[in-house]
């Protein structure tokens, strides 16, 4: 258990660096420290030591959420929350859980408007004949953006709103109306990110 607790320690990632992904090692180290606990877990069963079974779920956790495996995290905090239902850092374990689905939610959403971004610019540039995808793919930002579904940094890193911009030029006005919603809300989006929401 020592040993699976220092892999981890050792392995983790503060201020920018926690943000990018994961390094090879790191991402081994945290499999054998897993593999680690498990052993020591179903050890902990055989002997019915329900403190040792306890702490090795809770390291489990922590391992967990390091990896970035949401859903692990949850059941192994289900299980806790079963031993031990009235215990405080398990709420705080919940939360960090809840804070790190949310990180990954935007991560992922980054990438997914970086994509739909790359479609609308293979569109714009085919011209008005592809207007029912163009005008879909707006809706798509658009909803994305008002959803909250990625950052107002990966919004302005990409420089969605200069794609928009080209579908608006091609001059038909449902593109134009379309285009200036997003437009919208991209600046809501900035505003959002200017007082901290």
């Amino acid at each position: 258990m020592r040993l699976a607790k220092a892999s981890s320690l050792y392995h983790q990632r503060f201020g920018d660096a926690a943000e990018g992904e994961a390094p090879e090692s790191e991402k081994k180290a945290l499999e054998e420290a897993r593999k680690l606990l498990t052993d020591v877990t179903a050890a902990g069963e055989v002997l019915e030591n329900e403190n040792l079974i306890y702490e090795c779920l809770r390291l489990t956790v922590q391992v967990c959420i390091q990896a970035e495996d949401v859903v692990e995290a949850r059941k192994v905090l289900e299980k806790l929350l079963s031993m031990r239902p009235d215990d405080e850092e398990l709420k705080s374990d919940s939360a960090r859980i809840n804070r790190m689905e949310g990180q990954l939610s935007l991560k992922q959403g980054a990438n997914t408007i970086e994509d739909k971004q790359k479609e609308l610019q293979a569109l714009v540039a085919k011209g008005l004949e592809e207007k029912p995808k163009i005008t879909e793919l707006l809706g798509e930002l658009h909803d994305m953006i008002k959803g909250g579904q990625v950052t107002w940094d990966a919004v302005r890193t990409l420089k969605v709103g200069k794609d928009v911009g080209n579908a608006m030029k091609l001059g038909d006005k449902d593109l134009q109306m379309a285009g200036s919603q997003v437009v919208k809300e991209i600046q809501l989006c900035a505003q959002r990110a200017g007082i901290g929401l």
